[in-house]
């Protein structure tokens, strides 16, 4: 816990965590909003989690929320230890064994984004209730309690992340590899577990993009190759660590040198010439390897999910993952030399204990966009740029808007960036030809209508932007968010009012009688909101 603890007083992420969890209209727990998750999201249990999580400290302690992350983290490195020491069956080393592949689990900087990122609690729950069912699958004689139990823990799974339907596989393999039961028996003994998995493949469907590339062949396997050498360069070289805005287009435009392929290749080739001379190499590295695939698949590329349109790749993903491929890398390092394990083992440790250290540092505010490198991604453009008008650096800030722009036009949100540029640089006539060009479909995004909105009451044109929420006020009528912001642009309104009002020299009655009656306007519409809230 020690090596996360200093995440635990960092503001949330600016992706996700808002619309998870301190904008959430139904974060606030009651019987309604509970039942409301169940009916309306895929992971409601982490929802719940949330909501309990902000009737104890409140939606804005972000402290309770890492706090919470870090402790299923760390139960589900204890389970790892159990797990991998209980497979390794050879009793001088198993203890060794789940002590390294725990520690990789453990330590490993790839696991900082699961960790730290509040919004990824949703990994570490489904990695809970899988290992618990794994565990049970190693530890329960075949009966209808453990039939029952992994059943469960399988749905329980699923309802915090879908990625994990593959955990029947790895609880057929644990009983052919571990329990010594031909192929038949598992089967056989383990027929419910097809009914799982049918729940599974069904429910991960469901979340499925049928057709993420549309080049053929050659664009599918350049999908998997970006997936399977990010991943490789991400373990065995702990390099360029951070939040990854690499959505689709930008695997398309991304060039593969031939170093690239060529580890590519002999990753894949190491894993299929260890399947095939498992026997003589080790037992267990079977089971490794059932395990690592079935977390592996539902995230290289063969099967997409609807995130991967945004984040192709991202180091979440391979939170479960890296328990198979830990086991594998350390069953293949004894075999090479069984002594060599306990010289480097502390080494390693500490590289990755500090390692991960220095990463957790990154997660603070927007520290983590200033050490990333997808400057080609209209996603990380538009983010840096929302930073830098934070910041006043309105010339970078458009900068970073048009070269979002240039990397996918249809974007509007960098049409939205560069126009609170412009209308804070004065330049009213470029924002509203951006508008124009935008047209109907900003009415059609409420987040970028929002965003429009604030601009132009920062820039007190309060006119256009009562016209607009006018305008659209049925429309968006039982949003809540809606509601805080209309009422925040006359109340934004009235202040300017009352203001001018007290710094006006000269009286002038007409004015004067103008704004009273506005100022009444205004009360009228706040108490008539209020209402509705």
């Amino acid at each position: 816990m020690a090596v996360y603890s200093q995440a635990i007083h960092f503001s949330y992420f600016i992706l996700d965590d808002a619309f998870h969890i301190y904008e959430n209209d139904h974060i606030q727990l009651n019987l309604s909003n509970i039942l409301w998750f169940w009916t309306n999201s895929k992971t409601p249990l982490a929802y719940n989690i949330w909501q309990v999580i902000g009737a104890v400290g409140g939606v804005h302690n972000t402290e309770l929320f890492r706090i919470a992350n870090i402790v299923f983290h760390s139960i589900n490195s204890v389970l790892v230890y159990f797990i991998i020491s209980q497979l390794s069956s050879e009793r001088e080393r198993s203890c060794k064994a789940g002590i390294i592949t725990a520690m990789i689990f453990a330590f490993h900087p790839i696991q900082v984004e699961s960790v730290v990122w509040i919004s990824s609690l949703r990994g570490l729950l489904a990695g809970f209730f899988v290992l618990l069912g794994i565990w049970t699958s190693i530890n329960i004689k075949f009966d209808y309690k453990k039939s029952v139990a992994i059943l469960i823990l399988f749905i329980l799974g699923l309802l915090s992340k879908p990625t994990i339907f593959l955990l029947p596989i790895i609880v057929m393999g644990i009983d052919y590899y571990h329990h010594k039961k031909n192929f038949k028996e598992a089967l056989k003994e383990n027929g419910f577990l097809i009914f799982c998995l049918i729940i599974g493949v069904v429910y991960f469907y469901n979340d499925l993009i049928i057709k993420m590339t549309g080049g053929g062949i050659g664009s599918y396997l350049k999908l998997i190759t970006f997936n399977s050498i990010f991943y490789f360069k991400r373990i065995f070289f702990l390099s360029d660590f951070g939040y990854e805005m690499s959505g689709l287009k930008d695997v398309y435009n991304f060039k593969l040198s031939i170093w690239d392929y060529l580890i590519g290749i002999g990753a894949l080739t190491t894993l299929c010439l260890s399947f095939i001379f498992r026997k003589r190499l080790s037992e267990k590295l079977g089971i490794a390897l059932v395990i690592f695939l079935s977390f592996y698949v539902p995230i290289s590329g063969v099967l997409n999910f609807h995130y991967q349109i945004v984040s192709v790749v991202a180091e979440r993903y391979f939170y479960l993952p890296l328990i198979g491929l830990g086991w594998f890398v350390e069953i293949l390092v004894h075999k090479v030399k069984p002594s060599l394990g306990r010289y480097i083992a502390v080494p390693v440790a500490i590289i990755l204990i500090l390692t991960s250290f220095s990463q957790v540092g990154k997660w603070d505010s927007f520290s983590v966009f200033n050490h990333n490198r997808s400057e080609s991604s209209f996603f990380y453009n538009i983010l840096l740029g929302k930073q830098q008008v934070k910041e006043g650096r309105l010339e970078e800030a458009e900068r970073s808007f048009l070269r979002a722009k240039k990397n996918d036009p249809s974007f509007i949100g960098s049409n939205v960036g560069l126009m609170s540029v412009y209308l804070r640089q004065g330049s009213l006539e470029k924002a509203e030809l951006l508008k124009e060009e935008i047209g109907e479909l900003l009415f059609e995004d409420w987040t970028l209508l929002s965003d429009y909105i604030s601009i132009l009451v920062e820039n007190r044109i309060f006119s256009k932007a009562n016209s607009l929420m006018s305008t659209n006020f049925s429309r968006y009528l039982y949003s809540r968010q809606f509601i805080v912001i209309y009422r925040d642009l006359l109340e934004s309104e009235r202040r300017f009012i009352l203001q001018v009002q007290k710094s006006s020299v000269s009286k002038n009655p007409e004015l004067e009688e103008r704004n009273r009656v506005r100022i009444l306007e205004i009360d009228t519409k706040i108490k008539e909101l209020e209402e509705l809230y």
